[in-house]
């Protein structure tokens, strides 16, 4: 258990150093503009929802800042349900049109 609080710790540290360098948050800004730009293009030109977030997640696949990566993928479906936990209780919802889910890893 500690070795994993220890992982957790440094985690936690490296975003805590990227929030606080302004080269990151230049990266985040431009990640910001870049998806209104794309999301305003995809309206304008009127795209559908699966043309849509397939533009979108095509913007945001492959996104770095030295070790933090962005994998961004399609889910389509008639419905696509995901469970969780919430205050220790299963949980099932449909899986909204775009979804982000991050992940941190080493």
């Amino acid at each position: 258990m500690a070795a994993k609080n220890k992982k957790m710790h440094q985690l936690i540290n490296t975003l805590s150093n990227y929030n606080n360098r302004i080269d990151f948050r230049e990266f985040q800004n431009s990640i910001t503009e870049e998806s209104y730009e794309n999301l305003g293009l995809s309206y304008s030109n009127g795209y559908n929802e699966v043309k849509t977030v397939t533009e979108f997640c095509n913007l945001l696949n492959g996104k770095r800042f030295e070790k933090l990566r962005i994998y961004a993928k399609k889910i389509h479906g008639s419905k696509s349900y995901v469970q969780f936990k919430n205050k220790d209780k299963p949980v099932s919802t449909e899986l909204a049109d775009m979804v982000i889910i991050g992940c941190i890893s080493k």
